[in-house]
């Protein structure tokens, strides 16, 4: 009787993916250079303007088909936010703090910069927070 169970909510989960345009084939969560596919680098390159010799350190897409609406990144020189269509970022050099606070779903990463500017990076569980703000503190470090 469990197995059944177990085996109708999987094939839900499943349709309800592929009914939403998931693309399963796809890497999601925080993604190191080498784990970005070629559909989020292509978002990144259209939404993104990144300066010239910057080079992406992680990524994240939070939207939920993957789509680049809603993605986050930290490249050797900026932690950067792309939500509703408005790219914020903040050059590392200029970081006061990094923090996680609660978030509606999980966790987030507060980014705090000269003048009381800061970004908000929210991370949904189990979608690899810890790695995102390893490489944040670690990029920002560089710039102290």
């Amino acid at each position: 009787m469990r197995a059944r169970r177990v085996s109708l909510v999987l094939a839900l989960s499943l349709g309800f993916a592929l009914a939403c345009g998931i693309d399963l084939e796809r890497e999601q969560g925080v993604c190191l250079p080498d784990q970005i596919d070629e559909t989020s680098w292509s978002h990144i390159r259209a939404q993104i303007p990144l300066e010239d010799g910057e080079t992406v350190r992680v990524f994240y897409d939070a939207s939920i088909t993957l789509d680049g609406t809603d993605m986050s990144l930290v490249t050797d020189r900026r932690v950067i936010t792309h939500r509703n269509g408005i790219t914020t970022g903040l050059s590392l050099s200029e970081v006061t703090s990094i923090g996680r606070v609660d978030d509606v779903i999980g966790e987030a990463i507060e980014v705090g910069a000269a003048g009381g500017r800061m970004v908000r990076v929210p991370i949904a569980p189990l979608n690899g927070i810890d790695t995102f703000e390893a490489v944040l503190r670690s990029a920002q470090a560089a710039h102290e």
